[in-house]
């Protein structure tokens, strides 16, 4: 094999590894944001499961001091919600 012959391979062979390391790059860089949007959504889900232990609360003791009509239906609507999706 020539010197030409060498040098162009050792050329692609450095360019094929150029590419394959780019598209390792760019996988983990996605994989990455895939597991940071995962633990906010897991963070989010705990924040809204507080949210709605507390309106459910504050929805009953409405109700315990007599508030009806709106505060009931909502009431009912959040703990159907609630149940539905446990």
């Amino acid at each position: 094999m020539s010197g030409v012959g060498i040098a162009q391979t050792v050329i692609t062979v450095a360019s094929c590894a150029g590419t394959l390391l780019a598209v390792w790059r760019w996988t983990h860089r996605i994989a990455s944001r895939f597991e940071q949007l995962e633990e906010q959504a897991m963070r989010r889900k705990e924040d809204d499961a507080v949210i709605l232990k507390t309106l459910l609360a504050v929805l009953d003791g409405l109700q315990q001091q007599g508030c009806n009509g709106k505060v009931t239906a909502a009431f009912e609507t959040l703990n159907n919600h609630i149940i539905d999706n446990r």
